[in-house]
């Protein structure tokens, strides 16, 4: 996720380790307040928000992709398994908390007038075996880095092993030689 932060261009995008969700659903957005400003992010410009998530206690690795001005969360998850609860919800109120959205007197995290976020359908290549989950995690967060529309960049992956083998390979070479 690093690697691909680091990438030029782009939308104003914001590739976040695996840690910010467990600690977010966890503990709530005043727990991870501070990891935009150390990540010199300006919240209210984000376009994009890239999310790997570590689920199914531990085993599965999923993508969760926010476009926080339009609400709507993409979960690509290559198993077709649910987004974690509370997704869509937990995102909003850090994103209200983190940019500032939130009015005195009214519930922790909610705006007036704020719509709920929901969740995109979106479009998903399934993996065909149980350990093609990371890559193919990878290979989703690329798509989105590249500017692929979080209801599409689930489909413009393929499942097929033998091309999910090749993007080991390609993942391998971009952290050997620090590039995305």
């Amino acid at each position: 996720m690093a690697l691909l932060q680091a990438r030029p261009g782009g939308p104003r995008r914001w590739h976040l380790s695996s840690y910010f969700w467990p600690k977010l659903a966890s503990e709530g957005p005043k727990s991870v307040r501070r990891w935009a400003r150390r990540a010199s992010v300006s919240v209210p410009e984000l376009e994009l928000m890239v999310i790997p998530m570590n689920v199914a206690q531990g085993t599965h690795w999923a993508v969760a992709a926010v476009a926080p001005g339009a609400g709507e969360v993409a979960y690509l998850d290559s198993l077709g398994m649910k987004p974690p609860e509370g997704l869509a919800e937990r995102l909003r109120e850090w994103y209200q908390d983190a940019s500032g959205q939130a009015e005195p007197g009214l519930a922790p995290g909610r705006a007036a007038g704020a719509p709920r976020w929901g969740l995109l359908r979106a479009a998903v290549a399934r993996q065909r075996n149980s350990w093609d989950c990371g890559p193919m995690a990878c290979a989703f967060a690329e798509r989105l880095a590249a500017g692929v529309p979080p209801a599409e960049a689930g489909g413009a992956v393929s499942g097929d092993e033998r091309l999910v083998g090749v993007s080991r390979c390609a993942i391998a070479v971009a952290l050997l030689r620090g590039w995305a």
